[in-house]
C-alpha cells in the first residue's frame, strides 16, 4: 500500500482538527467565569458600564452607566435593580467608603466629585475639578482620591490630578502633568 503526499496532508489536517477541538472542549469544561443568570437594564441606552463600587457589607453593586447619566445600584444577593441615582451628567469612576457609608462619583461632564449618603442616595457633597475628569484610584491609608482631568479631551496640552480628601469631601490639591500630544510623555 502507497501512502501518498495528498493522503498525509489530509491525514494531517484531520489529526489537528481533531485536536484543536478537543483543547476547545477541555477549556470549556475548565473556564473560570461561567454566565448563571442576565440581568435586564431597563430604560437604558447603549454606552459605556466600565466602572464599578462594591459595597461587601450591604451587598451592594454600583454600575455608572456613563451614556445614561445614573448610578444603577443592584443587590448582589438577589441580583436586583434596588435604586437609581440620576441626576448626573457623565458618571465615570466610582468609590464606596463602607466605614463612612459615603459613594463617590466622579461625573465627568460636570468637572465634579459627587458624594452621596450611602443610605439614601441623597446628594451631600460635590466637589469641583477641572474639566473632563475620568479615572481616580484611592488611597485606603489617607483616604484620598486621585482623580485625573484635563487633558486630550478638555483640549489642554496638560492633564491634572485632583487630590480629594474623602473624610472632608473637599480637593486638597491638584498636580499638573505635562503631556505631549502626538509624541512620547517626557520630563
Amino acid at each position: 500500500m502507497f501512502i501518498t503526499a495528498g493522503f498525509m496532508k489530509t491525514a494531517k489536517m484531520a489529526l489537528a482538527t481533531i485536536s484543536i477541538l478537543s483543547l476547545t472542549l477541555m477549556a470549556e469544561e475548565r473556564s473560570p467565569l461561567k454566565l448563571v443568570e442576565t440581568i435586564p437594564l431597563p430604560d437604558l441606552r447603549e454606552g459605556d458600564f466600565d466602572h464599578f463600587a462594591i459595597d461587601l457589607e450591604g451587598h451592594r453593586l454600583f454600575l455608572t452607566a456613563e451614556e445614561n447619566g445614573k448610578v444603577l445600584v443592584f443587590d448582589t444577593n438577589t441580583n436586583k435593580l434596588i435604586h437609581v441615582i440620576a441626576d448626573l451628567k457623565a458618571p465615570h469612576a466610582a468609590l464606596y467608603r463602607a466605614d463612612s457609608q459615603k459613594l463617590f462619583v466622579v461625573d465627568g461632564d460636570d468637572s465634579a466629585v459627587k458624594v452621596y449618603n450611602g443610605n439614601t442616595y441623597e446628594l451631600t457633597w460635590q466637589v469641583k475639578t477641572e474639566i473632563d475628569a475620568d479615572s481616580m484610584a484611592y488611597d485606603p491609608e489617607t483616604h484620598y482620591m486621585y482623580v485625573v482631568n484635563g487633558g486630550r479631551e478638555a483640549h489642554i496640552p496638560f492633564s491634572f490630578i485632583s487630590v480629594i480628601d474623602t473624610n472632608n469631601a473637599k480637593k486638597v490639591r491638584r498636580h499638573k502633568n505635562k503631556l505631549q500630544l502626538g509624541g512620547s510623555n517626557r520630563s
